[in-house]
């Protein structure tokens, strides 16, 4: 080990880190209340994820100011849309 110390390097020392935070947590009720929503959308066949049907997506079309002002990406829905004819 004096040969290392000598040549000016060290012995890396295994460390672990454990971060706590005091918060309260989530929200049981409202946790039920979004995976119960999630599950009717399950049940009548609207959970699109990942991919949503075209008449979805051009229904929400303009409705959110997204993305924001000064953005690289700005333009008009069918700008960011490729396969649209």
């Amino acid at each position: 080990m004096d040969v290392v110390f000598e040549a000016g390097s060290r012995f890396a020392v295994p460390a672990q880190t454990t971060y706590v935070k005091a918060d309260p947590g989530l929200d049981v009720e409202r946790v039920d209340a979004a995976e119960a929503l999630v599950q009717e959308w399950r049940d009548r066949g609207e959970l699109y994820l990942p991919q949503f049907p075209p008449a979805i997506v051009e229904s929400l079309c303009g409705t959110l100011s997204y993305p924001l002002e000064g953005s690289a990406r700005t333009g008009d829905c069918d700008e960011d849309r490729p396969n649209k004819k």
